[in-house]
């Protein structure tokens, strides 16, 4: 497969001051398909790409409605090298949107003022361009077979004899430089009939193969990874021996292709598994965009009050709606066939292709669970707490946002758990030292049968004392007295911080968190849960609002209640989330997030529900297999007959 002229301009165009011909550019890619396709495969060259990008300042088009027409652009910083394949003397350079070498530039977030920009715009210019920047003569050594690029410097060695030799001091360079100009500038009329003949000889030399020093094998073999490369750079000391690799294709193509899945298995942005074709495309467009958000709000309201969105990237949106769309259409208009085990030639039994987005009975049962949730709850705890986590768009793209925002959530209420533990256990330390030293089993071992239990009129500070005077319980240290704390406040449920999650995907792709934390009326001030939420990099927006439970009412607000409650209780202000997302065919912009990333609507703590209404596991009782899925307008071979899909459905 060749290369178009474009791909050829464009690496051409990489390598910076052009340091091959076009035909011998063309040539090096060609000889080396294999042995780069080969190298991508090893676990070696997967090891060297992380997901890292140096900040770059680019001017992006300005909305002249917000700019009210004064400018016509304006700066950003990004994290968005665009550059595919690049050769330079020591190796291959290859670089994607999503697997690029960490710079030691790379701090991870923008930078705060203008002389961090201007430093780090610097510095990411010496990395990049410190490799392929080298004088003529050098270039010319290289090509004649002169000087081996072994002989370059690097960070840490400042190259050989040979190059230093080549490569004079600052000052002088720029003085031999504006020499050679001069003398360049210079024509003499008598040697103009002689440049013919030179101009033909060029033109062979630039048709010649690569110097012995250029080639592939061993460029691999003397490479040494002595420094810290510069952006994409890398090389390996020869490829270890995996076994005989897979015949594959040469494509170029291909190779890119199969590079992007070994990258998206390794770095694991997102976690497909098994998914529709429409979600998949879906996904893989998004990874590939890379974008942020979908939009941004500003501080002017609207007339319902809102504050005004701006739509970003509205064409991809929109392309994603479609795909949602085309989705639910597909599976409206198909059906489950389940052919029985015992008689294949028997008639099968359809189901709809049903899910969560346009079947009413899945809808139903959704919100049914939810209200047993608030339901059950109510017989064991009177008292809550409502937790709103939000996003501050701290990630390079929202399925990182969204995946840190789920960890990080784990973490949050881990240590919230153990917090609340650890105080519960110094209260009962402090206060509670005799009970505890009478909860140690291994100090009652020795009482007399009958002796360790407390008599009928006998108080709990006599039965200490009694026990404590017979010297059965004595000598305990202070970590027994832990460790029996631990054990006893395992029967306090409401330590164990119940809760419920609800799932909310805001119009610009960021998502949020509306937890109710059940059996606690206090957990933490909102500033140090913001603190605490901003070290795990998610944002510095949280709110909490109390709940307590009315025996006519249900859970109600026990003081404030959120700003955009409009006089709905707890319960009834969740299920607008719950809703917001179910009815894809009225509003599919609302629920189009919930299916790219397969998230449930909301989550709870499996301690909350009662066995009464715990979902049932299905116990199969193999009469019937899946066989696959069909449209509703196919027939099925019966053997004698033909069966029309739309019949067996309709009998």
């Amino acid at each position: 497969m060749s290369l178009s002229e474009a791909q050829i301009k464009g690496i051409a165009r990489l390598t910076f001051e052009k340091p091959y011909t076009m035909p011998q550019l063309a040539n090096f890619i060609h000889a080396s398909y294999r042995e780069v396709y080969d190298f991508f495969r090893t676990k070696q060259a997967k090891t060297l790409f992380i997901v890292k990008r140096p900040w770059v300042e680019i001017l992006e088009t300005a909305d002249p409605k917000l700019s009210c027409g004064n400018h016509t652009y304006y700066k950003k910083w990004v994290q968005n090298p665009d550059v595919l394949v690049r050769l330079s003397p020591k190796g291959f350079d290859l670089i994607t949107a999503r697997a690029n070498l960490k710079l030691e530039i790379c701090t991870g977030s923008e930078p705060e003022n203008r002389q961090q920009k201007r430093y780090l715009a610097r510095k990411t210019e010496k990395q990049i361009f410190r490799k392929l920047n080298y004088p003529q003569l050098v270039r010319n050594a290289l090509a004649a077979g002169d000087l081996d690029p072994s002989d370059l410097p690097t960070s840490s060695r400042p190259g050989s004899a040979k190059y230093l030799a080549l490569v004079p001091d600052r000052e002088n360079r720029i003085l031999e430089e504006a020499l050679s100009m001069e003398e360049n500038s210079f024509v003499d009329p008598e040697i103009i009939s002689g440049n013919e003949s030179a101009n033909e000889s060029a033109n062979e030399s630039a048709n010649q193969p690569l110097p012995a020093g250029w080639t592939l094998s061993s460029m691999m073999q003397n490479y040494s990874e002595t420094y810290t490369p510069a952006l994409g750079a890398f090389g390996a000391a020869g490829l270890p021996e995996e076994g005989e690799p897979i015949d594959l294709p040469y494509s170029f193509d291909k190779m890119l292709e199969k590079f992007d899945q070994d990258m998206y298995k390794k770095f694991d942005p997102y976690k497909l598994g098994k998914c529709s074709p429409e979600r998949y495309e879906t996904v893989m467009k998004l990874i590939r965009a890379n974008i942020k958000n979908f939009g941004y709000t500003i501080d002017l309201k609207e007339e319902n009050g809102k504050r005004r969105f701006i739509p970003h990237n509205q064409e991809l949106f929109e392309e994603c709606v479609e795909r949602f769309e085309d989705y639910l259409e597909r599976t409206a208009s198909e059906s489950l066939v389940l052919m029985p085990i015992k008689d294949p030639w028997g008639i099968p039994i359809l189901k709809p292709n049903a899910n969560r987005f346009q079947n009413e009975e899945k809808r139903v049962e959704a919100r049914i669970r939810f209200e047993n949730i608030f339901n059950d709850a109510s017989r064991k705890y009177t008292t809550a707490i409502m937790l709103t986590l939000t996003s501050g768009q701290w990630h390079r793209n929202i399925f990182e946002d969204t995946k840190k925002f789920q960890e990080n959530f784990n973490k949050l209420i881990t240590r919230l758990r153990k917090e609340t533990k650890d105080k519960r256990v110094n209260e009962l330390v402090k206060r509670n030292p005799e009970f505890l030293k009478v909860q140690i089993s291994k100090n009652l071992i020795n009482i007399p049968e009958g002796e360790g239990m407390p008599g009928g009129e006998e108080s709990d500070s006599e039965y200490f004392q009694r026990i404590r005077r017979e010297q059965k319980a004595h000598n305990v240290t202070a970590s027994e007295l832990r460790e029996a704390a631990t054990e006893y406040i395992k029967q306090d449920f409401n330590l164990k911080l119940p809760y419920l999650c609800v799932r909310e995907f805001q119009r610009n792709g960021n998502v949020h968190y509306h937890i109710v934390i059940f059996g606690v009326s206090w957990l933490k001030h909102n500033d140090e849960i913001s603190r605490i939420w901003q070290e795990y990099g998610q944002g510095k927006i949280t709110k909490i609002n109390k709940i307590r439970f009315n025996e006519e009412r249900g859970y109600i607000w026990a003081d404030k209640a959120p700003e955009d409650s409009k006089g709905r209780q707890p319960l009834e202000y969740l299920k607008k989330y719950l809703l917001k997302g179910q009815y894809a065919e009225k509003n599919p912009e609302a629920s189009l997030l919930y299916w790219v990333f397969n998230s449930r609507f909301f989550t709870y703590s499996s301690s909350l529900l009662s066995d009464e209404h715990r979902p049932r596991p299905y116990i199969s009782k193999g009469l019937y297999e899946f066989a696959g899925v069909c449209g509703n307008e196919y027939w099925i071979d019966n053997g004698d007959s033909l069966i029309c899909v739309e019949t067996i459905a309709a009998g």
